[in-house]
């Protein structure tokens, strides 16, 4: 009865909704209405992403107490786009990431006092209930990129000891060969004046 029946009297937000089909080519329009204020009717919730638990760990990585942080949206922890420009590696927090399960490197949050910090990042689906969660589990990759800026300051300044030294190592060989040169000379210089006598 509904198939191709589309009314062109839609407001521009229903025809922006998409469509449910059944079928090859039948578009059932109040169907597809009805999915769209459902699906929208929850949407602060399920994008709210509250934090749910905390360990004492994530308290100092994030620098919230946990009765702070517990209950707030999981954007307290996202930084702004120009904290970002300190690494470029890094991808900051996003909701993006709590929508699949995975793992996820170089991932930037920001701290309570607006300092990033990096993490790797463990996303799990959880369901059960008729509800899902996503478990979200950092680990502090702070101190090992601490370390890895100190490796490179430190092989820098190996490879500069390294260049300085083969430099001095090629004057040193220059000054013995200079010697040795000299030594033949005057070695040479009394066999003459020996012969001379």
């Amino acid at each position: 009865q509904d198939r191709l029946a589309i009314p062109w009297e839609l407001s521009p937000i229903q025809q922006d909704i998409g469509c449910i089909q059944r079928g090859p080519l039948a578009i059932d329009v109040d169907a597809t209405w009805r999915e769209h204020i459902r699906f929208h009717a929850t949407w602060d919730d399920r994008v709210q992403a509250e934090v749910d638990a905390m360990n004492q760990a994530a308290e100092e990585m994030s620098g919230y107490l946990r009765e702070e942080i517990v209950g707030r949206s999981f954007r307290e922890l996202m930084p702004s786009r120009d904290k970002m420009v300190q690494n470029q590696r890094a991808r900051p927090l996003s909701m993006d990431f709590l929508s699949a399960a995975g793992t996820f490197e170089d991932i930037a949050i920001r701290r309570k006092d607006g300092f990033i910090r990096f993490v790797d990042l463990t996303v799990r689906q959880v369901s059960g209930g008729g509800s899902s969660l996503s478990l979200a589990l950092f680990r502090d990759l702070t101190e090992k990129k601490r370390m890895e800026r100190e490796l490179i300051t430190k092989h820098a300044e190996l490879r500069n000891a390294f260049v300085e030294l083969e430099r001095n190592n090629a004057e040193l060989k220059a000054m013995q060969e200079t010697l040795v040169q000299a030594g033949k000379m005057a070695a040479l210089g009394e066999l003459a004046a020996g012969i001379a006598h």
